[in-house]
């Protein structure tokens, strides 16, 4: 039945509200209650539908959320590109579960068990389909409550996310059910999402008291705010005034002097961590005249860092070419005497930003075409190698799981580390690509939840902010610089507060996701089986 017009702009504008709440509970507004009643908009419209016609409203919620969610990538995307790539995700992670939960209202499922599982299978895919975007979790802006996040050690980001959609979905069920005389069948289950909240908060507080953590080795982390056109000038060896090579040397002057200064002030630092790709010489495997340049200059520059720390390990970011000619984006650890000891590759590169997707297997003439509109926004055509394993870097008594850029919010990464032995989870990155935006603050509630879920605090060492230290419990100790956090130059030393205690979350993964993908796909094909075999019995004589 094709629904009047009015329905339809009335299910268009639910959406749109609903997402635009739901990104508000977010950075950079930041207002986390908000989350608790932001979906009811569009839950009301699919109530008073039952199931008829839904896909579009939760299409335009899904535009909304991403694109006021993603605006930040503007400086890189140009204005348009969130609204496109809001597009891209809503028909990848919104259109499927539209659909499911279309099937399953229609039916008679009430919508208190519908409305999470579909969410939760949503955020579950959107980890791993076409590499993942894990950005943007309904939980993700619950980070202030400390007490309530918690339970992230217990099931990750999907507990949280399902109660939350719980809770929307019984407030915008209730007054139907009013309506229909039922006050108990409204009331209860208001009743049972309050009496989660108090028993994820009541977890959260007892859970608290048991975790114990030791003073470990002070690192020092150097936020050196380079600005992204003095990198990429830096890296091309290209441009005029000034000189590209005064590029590298800048920043890295800028880096020895900051790094200089914070020793004099902390002598007791054990480590110095420098953000990604902020050692701007890139060091190189190959033979030749011009790789070989570009390593003497990259082991000058090692041994200016290791006299400036005096003989501490350091810890940076730099571009690494193999012997095969792969560029890669890497950690180094630098030893006492200068010399790059450990190396990690960065095992996820970022679509578009760091590689052009499909790029073995599409046309040329279409590989060419969106390198040169990546070129003209970006700078460069981007073709980076990823690595092949994750690796720990041990310095000052303790072993470092690095996670280059984005790779932090990808909990597989983390527990993969985890696994291996990592005490702490060292994320490096450079967000000089959207100055003065809130994409660090979103960044950072993904790091504490990597916290939490790992029980392992997490380093993170940002080129233009936020830099900190989160505890295994949640708890950020940030560089500040005159009160700013974002687009300073500063340094931050930090006893990191090291911790052994253990997380369910780390041993289960994504089953939770996993399960609620399972079960939204098993009631879809119930249902449609159920419903053929009824039409077959209703048609026999």
């Amino acid at each position: 039945m094709r629904l009047p017009g009015k329905t339809r702009i009335r299910g268009i504008a639910a959406g749109v509200l609903s997402g635009t709440l739901l990104a508000i509970s977010m950075p950079p507004l930041s207002l986390a209650l908000v989350a608790w009643v932001a979906l009811v908009p569009l839950f009301l419209h699919v109530q008073a539908l039952r199931g008829k016609q839904v896909v579009l409203p939760f299409f335009a919620f899904g535009i909304a959320f991403f694109t006021c969610g993603l605006f930040w990538l503007a400086p890189v995307l140009t204005p348009a590109g969130p609204f496109l790539l809001a597009i891209v995700l809503s028909v990848l992670f919104i259109w499927p579960i539209a659909l499911a939960a279309r099937v399953l209202l229609r039916r008679d499922f009430p919508l208190l068990l519908v409305a999470p599982l579909v969410f939760v299978a949503s955020e579950w895919l959107r980890t791993w389909l076409f590499t993942g975007f894990p950005w943007l979790f309904i939980a993700h802006g619950q980070v202030e409550f400390s007490y309530f996040v918690q339970t992230a050690d217990l099931f990750g980001t999907q507990g949280i996310t399902a109660l939350i959609v719980f809770v929307n979905a019984a407030l915008a069920s209730a007054p139907f059910r009013l309506r229909e005389g039922r006050k108990v069948a409204a009331l209860l289950p208001i009743a049972a999402g309050v009496t989660l909240i108090f028993a994820f908060t009541g977890y959260g507080w007892l859970r608290l008291q048991t975790i114990e953590e030791r003073a470990g080795p002070t690192v020092l982390l150097v936020q050196g705010n380079v600005p992204q056109y003095m990198k990429t000038e830096a890296l091309r060896r290209e441009g005029t005034s000034p000189k590209p090579i005064s590029r590298s040397l800048w920043i890295l002057e800028r880096h020895l002097e900051l790094t200089a200064a914070g020793l004099k002030e902390h002598p007791e630092t054990n480590a110095v961590i420098w953000p990604e790709t902020m050692f701007s010489y890139p060091f190189s495997e190959m033979e030749g005249p011009t790789p070989a340049g570009q390593r003497n200059a990259a082991m000058i520059a090692f041994r200016a860092l290791s006299r400036v720390t005096e003989g501490r390990p350091a810890i940076v970011g730099a571009m690494f070419r193999t012997r095969a000619g792969e560029v890669r984006n890497s950690v180094f650890l630098v030893d006492e005497r200068g010399r790059p000891a450990t190396r990690y590759d960065k095992l996820h590169a970022v679509p578009g930003g760091e590689y052009i997707p499909l790029r073995t297997i599409a046309p040329d003439g279409l590989v060419a075409w969106v390198g040169e509109i990546i070129r003209a926004n970006a700078g460069f055509v981007p073709d980076l190698t990823e690595g092949e394993e994750a690796i720990l870097i041990e310095a000052a008594g303790v072993r470092f799981g690095p996670l280059i850029c984005y790779e932090v919010i990808y909990p597989g990464l983390v527990r993969d580390l985890r696994e291996k032995g990592a005490d702490v989870l060292l994320n490096i990155t450079n967000y000089g690509w959207f100055p003065e935006t809130h994409q660090p603050l979103q960044a950072n509630q993904m790091a504490v939840f990597r916290a939490i879920e790992a029980r392992r605090p997490v380093v993170v060492a940002a080129n233009t902010g936020v830099s900190a230290v989160i505890s295994a419990t949640g708890a950020i100790t940030e560089l500040a610089v005159d009160g700013k956090r974002l687009d300073v130059a500063g340094t931050l030393a930090v006893d990191l507060p090291l911790c052994d205690s253990g997380s369910l979350s780390a041993s289960i993964g994504e089953i939770p996701g996993i399960l609620a993908a399972l079960a939204t796909v098993f009631l879809v094909l119930f249902t449609r089986v159920r419903g053929r075999f009824r039409a077959r019995r209703a048609d026999l004589p």
